[in-house]
């Protein structure tokens, strides 16, 4: 999907917040996205966001949007959405992949463990 150019463009996008929630199970939903700006760090409210969310294979979605800022910035986002509410893609701070975890959650025992030891994992990224 290429990038909308005009602001005309980024209209005929439907919001992301119009598809959600992702449902993966039961017990399991992604029920917001926030996006900020790469430029100023403004958070983008629900109108500002807009793109497309698919599930091609398994039950991993993929987000594929853009935020328009007030300061006139277009910022992409383009992820992937496993069941295990990680999030996977490019980090905003440097490109390199990253993985994030959700907010409320400590994680895997494994990624814990490392913390506590001073290890780092790329949830920082």
């Amino acid at each position: 999907m290429e990038t909308p150019t005009t602001t005309d463009e980024f209209r005929t996008l439907p919001t992301i917040a119009s598809q959600l929630p992702l449902i993966f199970s039961d017990r399991d939903r992604w029920n917001t996205f926030t996006g900020h700006c790469n430029k100023c760090g403004t958070s983008l409210n629900d109108e500002a966001v807009r793109g497309h969310v698919t599930r091609p294979f398994g039950a991993t979605f993929i987000l594929d949007a853009w935020g328009l800022c007030p300061c006139g910035t277009i910022t992409p986002f383009h992820y992937r959405l496993p069941p295990s509410m990680t999030m996977v893609g490019r980090s905003p701070k440097n490109g390199a992949w990253a993985i994030w975890a959700p907010q409320d959650s400590k994680g895997p025992w494994w990624r814990r463990v490392l913390n506590f030891i001073g290890l780092r994992t790329n949830l920082d990224a």
